[in-house]
C-alpha cells in the first residue's frame, strides 16, 4: 500500500489476534503469566513480581542492578533480592555476575512486556497481512536461535560429565548415578538409513547428543515449551535402535531433555524402556552439580592419610 509505506506503523494498530498469534503460540506468555503471576504460590507476590520483571525489561542488562530494579519498580530491596533466585532458577532471567546485572532470558518477553499496554482489542486497526508474515519468519527465526542455543547448551553440559557421579533424580532415576568419562566432543549424530531397516530408505537419521567414551550415550534435545509426549520418546528409541541395529554401536543410554518437560504417559514409556528424562530446571541443577569441584571418595582420602602417616 503506497500510503502505508509513507508512514511508519504505529504499535497502537497491533490488534489482541497478532498478539496470540505470536507470541501465546510460541510459549512466550506461558513463560511469565501462567509460570509466574498466574500460580498459586505467587497470587500474593504476583503484582511485585511482574513490576521487577517490568523494571529489567526498561532498564536493559546493562543497567538492571538490584539497586535501579527497586527503584525503578517500588518494590523494597529486600524483596527484590528474594525474588531473584525464583527467577534465575525459573529460567526467566540471566545474571551477568561481572556487571551484576540482570536481564530477561527471551528478548521476545521484553517486547512484549514493554508493549503489552497497547497490544488490547479496541485498536485503530489490524497490521496489514504481509508485515504479520514478516514479524512471523522473525519470530521463527528467534525460535531455532533458542532451540540451537539450548541444545549447544545440552552439549556442554555433557562434555563436563567426566565419571563423575550425581543424584539420579536429575535424570527421573533414583539413587546415584555414576556419568559417562568423555573421550571425544560432545556433538550431533548423523547418518543416512540406505538399508530402510527401521526407517524410510534414504532417511537422515539425528539425534542432538552424541557422547562417546567408555560408554555411549544417545540423547535427543527438545527446546520447546511443550511438554514431550509418548510419541517423542518412540521417536528417540527408534532412532537409537537404527544406531545399535544398522549403524552396529554399542550404545549404553538413552537420554532425553525436554525444556518443557514430560507428559505422564512418556514418563510411563521412559521408566519401562531406561530411558534417562532431564527436564529444563534439572538441567540447570546438573549444570551447577558440575561446576562444583568433585568431593573425593572415602579411598582417596584414606590414600592420602596414609601417605602422610609418620610426615611432620
Amino acid at each position: 500500500d503506497a500510503r502505508l509505506a509513507r508512514r511508519a506503523i504505529d504499535v497502537d494498530a497491533v490488534s489482541r489476534a497478532f498478539v496470540a498469534e505470536l507470541f501465546e503460540s510460541g510459549g512466550y506468555l506461558n513463560a511469565i503469566v501462567e509460570g509466574e503471576f498466574r500460580s498459586a504460590t505467587a497470587q500474593r507476590t504476583g503484582t511485585s513480581l511482574e513490576r521487577i520483571v517490568r523494571a529489567i525489561a526498561e532498564l536493559g542488562p546493562e543497567r538492571a542492578t538490584q539497586a535501579a530494579i527497586a527503584d525503578l519498580s517500588g518494590v523494597p530491596a529486600p524483596n527484590v533480592s528474594a525474588a531473584m533466585p525464583r527467577l534465575l532458577n525459573g529460567d526467566l532471567l540471566r545474571h551477568d555476575e561481572e556487571r551484576r546485572t540482570y536481564a530477561l532470558a527471551d528478548p521476545m518477553v521484553s517486547i512484549w512486556l514493554r508493549g503489552r499496554d497497547k497490544w488490547m482489542p479496541g485498536g485503530r486497526g489490524t497490521i496489514p497481512p504481509r508485515l504479520i508474515e514478516i514479524l512471523q519468519e522473525e519470530l521463527l527465526r528467534l525460535q531455532q536461535d533458542s532451540g540451537a542455543s539450548f541444545e549447544a547448551r545440552v552439549r556442554d553440559v555433557a562434555a563436563h560429565f567426566d565419571g563423575r557421579r550425581v543424584s539420579g533424580a536429575l535424570f527421573g532415576a533414583a539413587g546415584q548415578l555414576r556419568l559417562p568419562t568423555v573421550d571425544r566432543p560432545v556433538r550431533r549424530i548423523t547418518a543416512v538409513d540406505t538399508a530402510g531397516a527401521l526407517f524410510q530408505r534414504g532417511t537422515p537419521v539425528e539425534l542432538d547428543v552424541h557422547i562417546q567414551g567408555q560408554e555411549v550415550w544417545l540423547g535427543e534435545v527438545k527446546h520447546t515449551g511443550r511438554a514431550a509426549s509418548a510419541k517423542a520418546v518412540r521417536g528417540l528409541l527408534d532412532k537409537v535402535r537404527f544406531y545399535r541395529e544398522v549403524q552396529a554401536m554399542q550404545v549404553t543410554r538413552c537420554w532425553f531433555v525436554s525444556a518443557g518437560g514430560f507428559e505422564q504417559k512418556a514418563e510411563d514409556l521412559a521408566k519401562k524402556e531406561g530411558v534417562l528424562l532431564t527436564t529444563k530446571r534439572q538441567l540447570l541443577s546438573l549444570e551447577r552439580a558440575l561446576a562444583k569441584p568433585a568431593r573425593p571418595t572415602r579411598r582417596g582420602r584414606q590414600f592420602r592419610r596414609s601417605r602422610t602417616v609418620g610426615k611432620k
